[in-house]
């Protein structure tokens, strides 16, 4: 294994920290590199390129959680559908249309994404997860 390492570059935040950002070239015994990004604080302390406010960080988690699923749900259709759209003898290619209200549609399968969302609902009013503040006196 061999290391060849770029030159660091310094970087200043936005509230004025300073970071060091280095490349480095790993190369394993088949030839093939492997690029390596380092970010490091100059103080010590966590190197944070910016500071973000806790709304935006939310919608950043929500944002990551949306595509996560789409590309779960994605994958399950191309290996699910894909698979069945070739027959075992692999004579012939047929075709999948979603009807909307059949018994394995797009509605029935709406409901079934809301479901646990509605059992929740139902639970977090049943048997409240949290206590109720109390006001001191």
């Amino acid at each position: 294994m061999h290391l060849s390492c770029g030159r660091p570059q310094r970087l200043r935040t936005d509230t004025g920290r300073e970071l060091v950002a280095a490349l480095s070239a790993v190369h394993v015994q088949d030839g093939r590199p492997w690029l390596v990004a380092e970010l490091r604080a100059l103080d010590g302390r966590h190197a944070q390129l910016a500071t973000l406010t806790e709304r935006t960080r939310v919608r950043f988690y929500v944002t990551a959680a949306v595509l996560t699923l789409i590309g779960i749900f994605a994958m399950r259709w191309n290996v699910v559908i894909g698979g069945q759209l070739f027959s075992k003898s692999f004579l012939g290619y047929t075709t999948y249309k979603v009807g909307f209200a059949t018994r394995e549609g797009l509605l029935p399968a709406l409901l079934v994404l809301l479901l646990p969302l509605g059992i929740l609902a139902v639970l977090v009013k049943l048997l409240p997860p949290w206590t109720s503040a109390e006001t001191p006196s």
